[in-house]
């Protein structure tokens, strides 16, 4: 097999990552090499839309032998199919402007760098591996660099935040490794596509620990307020818009292939814990000053229904569910790298010491306040899509119960209108007068999220279509029917 795009995905900035071994520590040398593996990284990840591959129907494989030792067969097995291409493409835009919003790393850029590109390596890899131990390797990869960006980039706290976060992300993993093995002792291979309506009952549980706590479902989400505070904002950016994706992946990938057969008396379960994780993350958000830990904790409740979605099991709310993942991390990337433009300026996030913002930073004002429009579902926004077809899916699924995930609607609506009037409304304060509004050089990290976020809004075919999921009956309004 000859070296093909699907591997260029994940080795370009693992390469990347090398080449800055070898580079002084001193000078910005590192910045440079990294933008422009991840920029290259992202141009090949565009190269499906480039030749309008249709990646449902005809996903794009590569496939060799790795380790072949009697009964155990491990292949290198990468595919892009309807489900990996929209998170792939995520990642890939996410890191690079993650990258370019790096300019408040001052000391260590080096190492740094070097993190942030095996981050990408990692999460590129999570989605196009289609072996469960090529797969298993990537998804343990990405602790690593996100420990050592937390650990050593971070806040305060940084070292318990980061401790917290691997250890808890670690315990999960133990429990899908086992699912995993049990997935090959009842198949004989770990080519996970092989795996649908083939494992026993019990694995749910193995599976469902290890993706859970990535989500984070409720109550396995008290890793991620720490960590999302003290991580650097590029850091928040990548956790918030990608990493957390990894879960909702893999409930898609390995738990809905499963629940038709085996898994049915599971759907309510999973109903009941993102309706939780839905009410709780906004009611925590709603009572927090703290400006980070407020959108830590909506990502709870966006991820809440993410799950709710899922649970439907029929083709509207898995739908949503996939479309409200990558509403979310353009949005919550926006708001977390928001935070980090009014912290450099203010050195508060604390929402109850500021106010009257517009006057001094009116471009910044109007991004903040575009993103917690486009976050609490405003029409034209992404999210409002991924919620309306979540709400009919799991509708069609649940009834009138789904009626109680309105109040987590409305919770995420007051916090949004909150965090607005507290930020940026009200009477300027004479310790902002000289406050800066947007440079040219954040401007380049802000509006394309910004864009691309009303853009999917206005036209959520564009997601739809490269997913293949749906997109014929939400364009020819038979959801109905």
């Amino acid at each position: 097999m000859q070296v093909g795009i699907l591997t260029w995905l994940w080795l370009l900035p693992l390469i990347g990552a090398v080449f800055i071994l070898f580079l002084p520590r001193r000078g910005d040398s590192s910045r440079f090499v990294a933008l422009l593996a991840s920029f290259s990284t992202f141009i090949i990840s565009l190269f499906p839309i480039f030749y309008r591959l249709n990646l449902s129907t005809s996903p794009l494989v590569e496939q060799l032998k790795w380790i072949n030792f009697g009964a155990l067969k491990i292949s290198y097995y990468l595919r892009l199919d309807g489900l990996s291409y929209p998170l792939v493409l995520l990642t890939t835009f996410l890191s690079l402007l993650a990258i370019w919003a790096s300019w408040e790393i001052k000391e260590n850029r080096k190492p740094y760098y070097f993190w942030i590109l095996i981050l990408e390596t990692a999460l590129v890899g999570v989605f196009i591996a289609f072996d469960f131990v090529l797969f298993y390797l990537f998804w343990e990869a990405v602790l690593v660099p996100m420990y050592f960006i937390i650990a050593y980039w971070g806040g305060e706290n940084r070292k318990y935040a980061a401790i917290k976060f691997f250890l808890y992300t670690l315990a999960g993993s133990v429990f899908m490794f086992v699912g995993g093995l049990i997935g090959y002792s009842q198949t004989g291979t770990f080519n996970f596509e092989l795996w649908a309506n083939a494992l026993p009952a019990y694995t749910f549980w193995l599976f469902f620990l290890g993706f859970a706590v990535k989500v984070p479902i409720f109550p396995f989400h008290t890793w991620l307020p720490d960590a999302h505070v003290e991580a650097p904002t590029p850091g928040s950016m990548l956790l918030a818009g990608v990493l957390l994706k990894m879960g909702g992946y893999g409930f898609l990938r390995f738990l809905l292939p499963n629940m038709g057969v085996y898994y049915a008396g599971y759907y309510g379960f999973l109903f009941l814990l993102g309706l939780l994780s839905l009410i709780y993350g906004g009611i925590m958000a709603l009572i927090q000053d703290d400006f980070k830990r407020i959108i830590a904790y909506t990502s709870v409740a966006h991820m809440g229904a993410v799950i709710i979605g899922i649970s439907s099991t029929n083709e509207l709310g898995i739908a949503g569910s996939l479309f409200q993942m990558i509403a979310h991390g353009l949005i919550t990337g926006l708001l977390f790298l928001l935070v980090g433009l009014f912290y450099h300026r203010t050195h508060t996030r604390d929402i109850e010491k500021l106010g009257g913002i517009v006057t001094q930073a009116p471009l910044l004002s109007w991004a903040l306040l575009l993103g917690a429009f486009a976050s609490l579902g405003l029409p034209g926004m992404a999210s409002f899509i991924g919620e309306f077809l979540i709400l009919l899916g799991s509708f069609k699924a649940f009834g009138w119960v789904v009626a109680w995930a309105a109040l987590g609607i409305i919770l995420n609506m007051l916090v949004f209108l909150r965090l607005v009037s507290k930020v940026i409304h009200g009477p300027a304060k004479e310790e902002y007068a000289e406050l800066k509004d947007l440079s040219w050089e954040e401007a380049l990290a802000v509006y394309p999220l910004l864009l691309v976020a009303m853009i999917i809004g206005v036209l959520p075919s564009l997601v739809l279509k490269l997913s293949g999921t749906l997109y014929e009956i939400f364009v020819e309004g038979r959801f109905l029917g």
